[in-house]
This record gives structure tokens, sequence and C-alpha cells, in this order.
């Protein structure tokens, strides 16, 4: 049995990847369970013996708890009654169920239980640390209710440790880690996309200069597109829960510029919308979809990533993103 956690729309979409992978590899088809929250599925899915559970993203005490009380409780009878091999994989340690999951006592020494970790994105690429948030709080309160202690780290990718067994990725080159635990999987690819030229693709997320993108980014489709461009626009699925001050923010600005938008879903990777959009550019900030697109389609279209030059961690992603073909603006030296 396999056992995804799984808390953002891209790390459903990969775990659908892996899962798919590991059918065709085996020609048979393991039993996966695979935990998210509220996220968009394919209804299909029950065809390839995949379980879901819905942890929800409710702001509610009460509902939080009913949730993960029930899915502490399925995830506590597998482990410890395992009737056979069970391969857990999680994409870091900072959530609840994937907290309590990496820091269960003896739960490894099981030889049929083992621990991965599986691509999230670009915190795979770096040595990335976590700042302490006010929803840390929340998860430790959630945790003391659920019965155990919800360790925080700022090392949230323990990629290091004795207990994971494989790192799943589909760009190896650039991911850190143990060499020898790193297993490339790459994306399905894709076929060329007819793009239209007159539609254009911006994405945002929890990013200090997000009102600067937005309105760079109004100004150059403006400025470079006739009058019946059409703009479509997502936001970072964490708008819903953790950064709820960035949720209006591009409705604003767009407003301001009196420009019309299509607004995507939030809980719907945007992996897998691309091909329904047909954009001739792509504008993002350093958003790892940038990379899974730039990965999984040939690339005849645009895409431009948007850098903060104060963060010397992004200095380093400029040289990967512009290995695929991914044109780079520095924000402070462009945007002033």
């Amino acid at each position: 049995m396999n056992i995804f956690i799984c808390q953002t729309p891209f790390q459903l979409f990969y775990a659908k990847e892996i899962i798919n992978h590991f059918t065709v590899a085996n020609s048979v088809e393991n039993t996966s369970l695979v935990f998210h929250s509220n996220l968009n599925l394919i209804p299909n899915d029950t065809a390839n013996k995949i379980e879901y559970f819905n942890l929800g993203n409710e702001r509610g005490v009460l509902n939080r708890f009913i949730r993960f009380k029930k899915a502490k409780n399925k995830v506590d009878k597998i482990i410890r009654t395992p009737a056979q091999n069970i391969s857990i994989f999680i994409p870091h340690t900072s959530g609840v169920l994937t907290n309590y999951i990496f820091n269960l006592k003896n739960t490894f020494d099981n030889k049929k239980v083992s621990l991965n970790l599986f691509y999230e994105g670009i915190l795979y690429l770096y040595d990335y640390q976590e700042h302490f948030q006010r929803h840390h709080i929340n998860r430790f309160l959630l945790g003391l209710l659920l019965g155990f202690i919800y360790r925080r780290d700022k090392i949230i990718l323990p990629k290091d440790s004795e207990k994971v067994k494989h790192i799943y990725t589909p760009i190896k080159k650039f991911t850190t880690g143990d060499r020898s635990k790193t297993i490339e999987l790459p994306f399905e690819q894709k076929s060329p996309i007819e793009i239209n030229p007159n539609q254009y693709l911006i994405l945002g997320g929890p990013v200090v200069f997000l009102r600067k993108f937005y309105e760079d980014c109004i100004r150059q489709i403006a400025k470079s597109s006739n009058q019946d461009f059409i703009i479509y626009y997502k936001g970072h699925s964490s708008f819903e829960t953790h950064y709820t001050q960035y949720k209006t923010m591009f409705h604003e600005i767009a407003s301001k510029h009196k420009v019309n938008y299509v607004l995507l879903s939030s809980n719907e990777p945007i992996e897998s919308l691309i091909e329904q959009i047909k954009p001739s550019v792509i504008y993002s900030y350093y958003s790892s979809a940038l990379l899974n697109i730039s990965l999984m389609f040939p690339n005849n279209f645009k895409i431009i990533c948007y850098l903060d030059e104060l963060n010397p961690h992004f200095k380093m992603f400029k040289s990967i993103f512009n290995h695929f073909n991914i044109k780079t603006i520095f924000v402070n030296q462009s945007l002033k």
C-alpha cells in the first residue's frame, strides 16, 4: 500500500504521476491512500484503486479536529498492523499529518513501513528554512488536541534523515539530498500546445513584491498586445488559507487598470490547465510551476519569472530557471 499526504494542488498532481508510474512499472495496481485538502479530483480515479481522504481546509477548530482525528486514527491502524508493505510519501514535515507521521516513535523500526519524500517544488532545490508564522501556533494547538506534540523545525525537508528511504523528483540534477536515495521520476511528456498569441497567464503567490509584479505584468501585456487580449489569472492555493491578505490584490489592480480577466481555480494545479488555456506568455513569481511546465511541454510559449534580488537564495534560481529557457527578471532592478 502507498500512502500520500498532499496539501497543495501540485502535490496531488505529482502524487498521481508517481502512482501512474508505479502501476506501469510493476504492471500491477497497488492500493493507494491519498490525503488531500479540498482539492479537485479526477472522477475516474476510483478505477485505479485510489482511496481519497479529504482533510479539508476549514478554519473552524472543531471541523479540523474531527477530520484530522479520523485521519490520524486511519494512519495509526494501517501502520501498527501492517498486513503488507507500506510506503508513505510526504512532501515535507511542516503539515500537521506529515509532522505526526515523521515523528512517530518506533514507527520505522518496522521493516514493512518505509518513508519517502516526494517533490514539492523549488524548496527541493536548495536548503530551504521555514520562518515561524502564526499558523504554526494553530498546528501546535491542533497537535495537542490530537494527542501529540507538533515539532516545528526550520528544516522541514528532512533529506538527510535516516528515516527517509527515497527522494522522488523530476529534476534530480538540481535536487538537494543524498544522491543514492534520489530517484528521478519525470513528468509525463505532453504534445506541443497550439498557442493563442492574444492569451496570457499570470500566476500569483505569497511574495513581498506581488503588487509590483501584478502592475508590471498588466503593463507589459497591454503594451505588447491588441485590445482583444485575454488574461488568465491563478492565485496560489495558500491565498485561501494562510495568506488571505493577497486574495483580492490582483482583482484590485486589474480593476484600477480597467482590465478584464478569467479567474482560474486556486485548487487545481496549473500544470493540468495549460493545455486548455494555450497562453503565448506565462508571467509568474519564482514558482516551481514554471519548471514543471517547462519539463512537461515543448517550450513554444514564453515563460517569464520574476525574482527578488534582495533574497540571496533567488540569485541561485536564476541559473536554474535559465537552464530551462525561462527568462528571469529581478524585481528591484526593473520595477522601481
